[in-house]
Formats: structure tokens, C-alpha cells, sequence
């Protein structure tokens, strides 16, 4: 059994390790929003920057975007950075196809977090 005294300690420490783990989960949410800047300032000109979730997160790509070539992504694009000085057109499907399925359009050194659509694959006009 422990003393009045001892109580006391035990709540303290407990106390501090309640304190402990919830700065260190601060420290974690925090952590996540740090890759986040750190991919979208990694596109450099002339590039066009691709990743598979909103917001630059998830798997990046990156390609130099060719006027009138399709460029197919092997994951899904949700968020882009266009470096380029080229608009750029995003599809859902893999062969630049429109076929009854949308597009998204991104300007010339524009970036979206959120494009709206799962695309796979785009072209530079």
C-alpha cells in the first residue's frame, strides 16, 4: 500500500507522462505538415510535379511535359504543381482519353492540392 506521499509522486509522474505524450503527439501532427511544404518546394522549374495525394503528399513524380505527348503515371495523380510555362491537362484515364470521363486543367506555374478527379495520365499543350 502506498503512503499519502507516494500517491502524490505516482499522480505527479503521471501527470508528466500524460504531459510527455501529448506533446509528443504535437510533435508528430506537426511532423506531418512538414513534408508536405518540403515536397511541394522540392518542384523546381520547368517541371511539372505530380503526387498521388491531395494536398503534395503520398508518391511523387516529376516529368519536363512535352507539348502533345501523353504521359502515363502508374499510381493515381491528386495533386499537381505545374512549373511549366505550358497548360496541362489531367485525364482519368491512362491514354490521355477523354471518352465520357472528366479532365482537369492546370495553368502555366499554377499548383492544386486538390485536383477533384483520380487521374493517370496528362499532356502539356
Amino acid at each position: 500500500m502506498a503512503t499519502r506521499s507516494q500517491g502524490n509522486k505516482l499522480k505527479a509522474i503521471g501527470k508528466r507522462s500524460a504531459a510527455i505524450a501529448a506533446a509528443a503527439t504535437v510533435g508528430l501532427s506537426l511532423g506531418v505538415a512538414q513534408p508536405t511544404a518540403a515536397n511541394a518546394a522540392s518542384c523546381a522549374s520547368p517541371e511539372v510535379c505530380t503526387w498521388s495525394g491531395t494536398n503534395y503528399t503520398g508518391n511523387v513524380g516529376y516529368s519536363y511535359a512535352s507539348p502533345g505527348v501523353c504521359y502515363y503515371n502508374a499510381g493515381p495523380i491528386r495533386s499537381v504543381i505545374n512549373r511549366t510555362s505550358r497548360t496541362i491537362t489531367f485525364y482519368e484515364l491512362s491514354n490521355c482519353a477523354i471518352s465520357g470521363f472528366s479532365t482537369r486543367t492546370v495553368g502555366a506555374g499554377l499548383s492544386v492540392s486538390n485536383l477533384g478527379i483520380t487521374a493517370y495520365s496528362y499532356k502539356a499543350s
